[in-house]
């Protein structure tokens, strides 16, 4: 039955002529985008998009085939002294992945997963630096004492010394952890034993497809040391994570997401064309470049804007930062239950866990995917040909090329080309802000480190 046949058919240029009229007398170029990709035409004609279904290479469409279904992830400090119940806490709250950084090598594991079930709820460690060794062969050990099946044990170490580099412009990496960390997945194949953090280029201020570039060297570059290692590309590809921050723009968040999945897919075949099943796991985390101190609870819309976007685009986890991260504060319960409470209306009343890929076939997405591709994939080639993001770092290339794009979006801002409410347009005259928690700035650098940074600073 064809219900179409019941509607008179448009032309192309009937449907120009209907835009004009509703312009009102603007003219058409109002309505194209001046966005950070350049110009950007809401306005598409098209036929039908011809493109794979999801779980298909090259994972434009993402891994999920069933439902869209992902983990409540959430970060803490493991020097926290009531770490255990602020896990616990978390957990009973609808919690079902825990980060942990800040570990030390004397860290008690029997003490911070006291009452939890690692089996059931996965478990993300972030390491480097000299104690990695000894921080592995503990939770490996703890893990064998409670006679777990390491068959049923998920998540795992988040090794990342490119990371670690272009935080603290001090490189430590030991082969030690790398062979560590190879046992690791031995013996525990469903872990993750690098993680490659994307969060830190968009939060000093990357454009969208400089943060892809820069995560696509950065991925490559312990791709290819692992595979020169001797280390099995399947192996290699599933104990990877990328985590990316994901900002406002809702649909550009939702295309850089699905433009990634494509480019790293592409690079992956150039090591081995014959591969076409593997999985690509992606955490987001709601983008710190977008919080304000100023009128702070418009942060939980930028989350919750941000946070629809990474799940529309099919991610693996999600991290909503609290509306207070940046705040000092006697407790942090209040802020994680309102993030956490935020993934619940996504999966529990908005049911945006159930199908996988609810924007693929959009005229707008797609042509934004594409859009990304292209420009992020020229910047990954030309990064490439430079030595990679490893040596751009140690150049100082990446850091400027960040720079400069954090002082356009600021320029933006004070032009009020750009809108932040509350901060540069609708402010709030009588409000008392909250004290920012102080920056540590990293001493003794070999490179000059990338800033962690946000665009309210300048107005707070």
């Amino acid at each position: 039955m064809n219900l179409f046949s019941e509607f008179k058919e448009s032309s192309q240029e009937e449907w120009e002529q209907k835009i004009i009229q509703d312009l009102k007398g603007k003219p058409f170029e109002t309505v194209i985008w001046q966005s950070e990709l350049g110009s950007v035409n809401p306005v598409l004609f098209s036929t039908e998009i011809e493109q794979e279904n999801p779980a298909q290479f090259p994972y434009t469409r993402g891994n999920k085939v069933f439902n869209n279904s992902w983990d409540i992830r959430q970060e803490f400090d493991a020097s926290d002294n009531e770490i255990n119940q602020q896990l616990l806490k978390a957990l009973a709250g609808g919690v079902n992945a825990l980060e942990l950084y800040n570990l030390s090598e004397d860290v008690d594991f029997n003490a911070v997963f006291d009452a939890i079930q690692i089996d059931i709820v996965k478990v993300y460690l972030r390491i480097g630096g000299k104690e990695a060794v000894r921080i592995i062969e503990k939770y490996v050990s703890f893990l064998e004492s409670k006679r777990y099946d390491l068959n049923t044990i998920y998540g795992g170490f988040l090794f990342d010394p490119v990371r670690e580099l272009a935080l603290s412009g001090v490189l430590s990496f030991q082969e030690e952890t790398v062979l560590a960390l190879q046992a690791v997945k031995s013996k525990i194949p469903h872990f993750v034993t690098f993680g490659i953090d994307g969060s830190i280029y968009a939060d000093a201020g990357a454009d969208i497809t400089t943060q892809i570039a820069c995560v696509l060297s950065h991925g490559h570059e312990y791709l290819v040391q692992r595979l020169h290692s001797g280390e099995d590309l399947l192996t290699i590809l599933h104990s990877m994570e990328f985590t990316f921050s994901v900002g406002t723009s809702y649909f550009m968040g939702i295309a850089k997401i699905r433009a990634f999945r494509t480019l790293w897919s592409t690079i992956v075949n150039e090591y081995d064309e014959n591969i076409e099943e593997f999985e690509i796991k992606i955490n987001a985390k709601t983008s710190n470049l977008y919080y304000s101190l100023k009128d702070k609870y418009n942060n939980l819309l930028r989350a919750t804007t941000s946070g629809m976007s990474a799940v529309i685009a099919g991610v693996n986890s999600l991290v909503v930062l609290p509306f207070d991260n940046n705040e000092e504060k006697e407790s942090a319960d209040f802020g994680l239950r309102l993030a956490k409470n935020i993934q619940l209306l996504l999966q529990e009343e908005s049911y945006m866990g159930q199908v996988s890929d609810v924007g693929g076939g959009s005229y707008y997405i797609e042509e934004l995917t594409r859009k990304i591709e292209d420009k992020a994939w020229n910047e990954f080639k030309e990064m490439e040909q430079n030595g990679g993001v490893v040596e751009e770092l140690i150049q100082g290339v990446v850091q400027d090329k960040i720079n400069q794009q954090y002082d356009k979006k600021v320029e933006a801002l004070k032009e009020e080309k750009r809108i932040m409410v509350g901060v540069n347009k609708f402010q709030n005259k009588d409000e008392n802000t909250g004290k920012p928690i102080p920056i540590k700035e990293p001493q003794n650098t070999l490179i000059q480190p990338l800033t962690m940074k946000r665009l309210a600073m300048e107005f707070e």
